[in-house]
């Protein structure tokens, strides 16, 4: 007998969701050799949340913390509507700091709409993350 185990992601969102409230956003998932996960996001949505950054660091453990901040920044990431397939930002959570560099390999686009003005783009990308310990970085692969 063989077990196959897979990793996924289950948004918990719920109702219609009016893809014309949003301005854009950008959100990063990634999970590394070692067993930690990520998830975080800035999102616009001009009408109630101009900036909304939040998201969660998830440990091997499976102990969790909140991601207290990031550096990642909309309009470094894709306002004339071509997202870039490379880029880097920091997050801070468990009071440590960790730098993400995405490099993308494959990319998705669905159009939302009819017209063809509301896209939606996904990557699957190459991540590396560095993590501030002990006052030297170790890279960790996801």
């Amino acid at each position: 007998m063989h077990q196959l185990h897979l990793r996924g992601y289950h948004d918990h969102s719920y109702g219609v969701r009016d893809w014309y409230s949003f301005h854009r956003y950008a959100i990063n998932f990634a999970y590394l050799e070692d067993g930690t996960t990520f998830h975080v996001n800035t999102i616009s949505m001009p009408g109630t949340l101009s900036h909304l950054q939040c998201g969660y660091l998830s440990m091997p453990s499976a102990v969790m913390h909140s991601a207290t901040w990031t550096d990642m920044n909309m309009l470094d990431l894709g306002e004339d509507r071509n997202p870039p397939t490379h880029y880097e930002f920091n997050f801070k959570a468990n009071s440590k700091m960790y730098h993400v560099r995405i490099e993308s390999h494959t990319v998705f686009r669905y159009y939302l709409t009819l017209t063809l003005t509301l896209t939606l783009t996904l990557y699957w990308s190459k991540i590396a993350v560095l993590t501030y310990l002990t006052s030297r970085w170790r890279p960790r692969w996801g």
